[in-house]
């Protein structure tokens, strides 16, 4: 059998490339590149600075078994709370924070923290709905009493009893401004007598109530999908200085003595909380982040601060019906919570 001599250099060449394959490079790479989560509102909100991703659900939404799909860099590992899923898909508890890390080829580790918001979180309600109702529309019937002529700053009745109108004919056309003109066209605070007078004007029935339990009475209404005009004093309704939150008011008012109208179209038990859903009509132009909602629209009112401003202002509601229906007194809200014919009138500006 014939030998073969290898030379010193082709030994040293062979050793080399031997060595440099056995050498090989992991990657580093540990990158997220995509997260969703089936039923999110809107796309994550990705925080590179804290590694943190936010997701809003609808409150339909089972946050303790979410479906999530993901990717992240080619030959990393993606797990879940140290659960590793079968593919770029898992079903997840996101009822708390969950931690995501990416564990590159080379061991190097990212991670990331996930928060899943209820929508009503992000709106500050709160968590756990428990009750709740709101009457929609296929059309919109919200008014803003900003522009609406020379007396915009106390428009609200003339606003709110459009809005009323409005409510129960969709094919209602007149204004504020048009409300305005038709009583005290020259200046000064709408009445309830102004706001029920001009409901009566174009077909939409209405009733006067006594307020004995402000959450009870108005939520019996709403639950029988009337809606309901207070005329409250508004500086008992606290403010809220949060941007993008729904709750209590965004805007200040300095002094009591503020009377002024509100729609209420719904409520929401949320937590430990009860909340009304309301039309305001004071928005002037300020809308949310997105800038496609103004802030006087489905805002959310603590029941209580609503007891106390009406107590204080006016202690009675208007009940709304639509075109061609009348109010039905609800018998099992107590002869203290009759329908009344007339009420005392008070104002809002």
């Amino acid at each position: 059998m014939k030998k073969i001599h290898l030379s010193l250099p082709v030994i040293i060449l062979l050793c080399f490339f031997s060595c440099k394959k056995e050498n090989v490079k992991l990657s580093s790479e540990n990158k997220l590149l995509s997260f969703s989560i089936f039923g999110q509102l809107a796309a994550p909100i990705f925080d590179e600075t804290m590694h943190t991703i936010t997701v809003t659900v609808n409150p339909t939404a089972n946050v303790s078994a979410l479906s999530c799909s993901f990717s992240v860099s080619a030959g990393a590992l993606a797990t879940f709370n140290n659960i590793k899923p079968a593919a770029n898909t898992a079903i997840v508890d996101f009822s708390n924070p969950v931690t995501l890390n990416i564990l590159a080829a080379d061991g190097n580790t990212s991670t990331w923290s996930i928060i899943v918001n209820i929508v009503w979180e992000e709106y500050g309600l709160g968590r756990s709905v428990t009750a709740s109702k709101s009457i929609e529309k296929t059309f919109k019937w919200y008014y803003d009493q900003a522009g609406t002529g020379t007396f915009s700053a106390i428009n609200c009745g003339p606003t709110v009893a459009t809005m009323a109108v409005k409510w129960g004919d969709s094919t209602f056309t007149k204004t504020p401004e048009d409300a305005r003109n038709t009583y005290r066209s020259t200046g000064g605070w709408w009445y309830t007598t102004d706001i029920v007078n001009y409901l009566n004007k174009y077909g939409i029935s209405s009733s006067y109530t006594a307020l004995p339990d402000n959450y009870q009475t108005i939520r019996k209404y709403i639950d029988k999908n009337y809606i309901v005009i207070l005329c409250l004093d508004n500086y008992y309704l606290r403010y809220n200085a949060n941007t993008v939150q729904h709750v209590d008011k965004y805007y200040k008012v300095n002094a009591a003595a503020s009377g002024h109208f509100i729609i209420v179209k719904g409520y929401r038990q949320v937590d430990n909380q009860f909340y009304f859903e309301v039309y305001d009509p004071w928005s002037y132009g300020a809308t949310y982040a997105s800038g496609k909602q103004l802030k006087g629209e489905d805002r959310y009112y603590r029941s209580d601060d609503l007891e106390t401003a009406t107590n204080i202002w006016w202690d009675y509601a208007i009940i709304v019906a639509p075109k061609g229906k009348t109010v039905e007194k609800l018998n099992q809200l107590g002869p203290k919570a009759q329908l009344l014919s007339v009420a005392p009138a008070q104002h809002g500006g």
